[in-house]
């Protein structure tokens, strides 16, 4: 199992780019691992997530945290 932590919580975890692709990389990634049958996505704060975030098109700020066990 892969464990996801969204750890943007000061914004209500709203996602911006960077959490998007970074999103998508691990997912990629765990793909490619025979050892990760499920991802575990959680988030750290009161929401999982709040919807998308227009102020922050760029992509700075926040970012994850993930850990696997077989």
């Amino acid at each position: 199992m892969l464990e996801v932590v969204l750890q943007r919580g000061e914004k209500r975890n709203l996602l911006n780019r960077e959490m998007c692709e970074g999103l998508v990389g691990v997912m990629e990634e765990a793909e490619g691992h025979e050892g990760v049958g499920a991802v575990y996505l959680r988030s750290e704060g009161a929401m999982f997530i709040a919807g998308l975030d227009g102020e922050d098109a760029g992509g700075t700020g926040g970012s994850y945290s993930r850990w696997g066990d077989g």
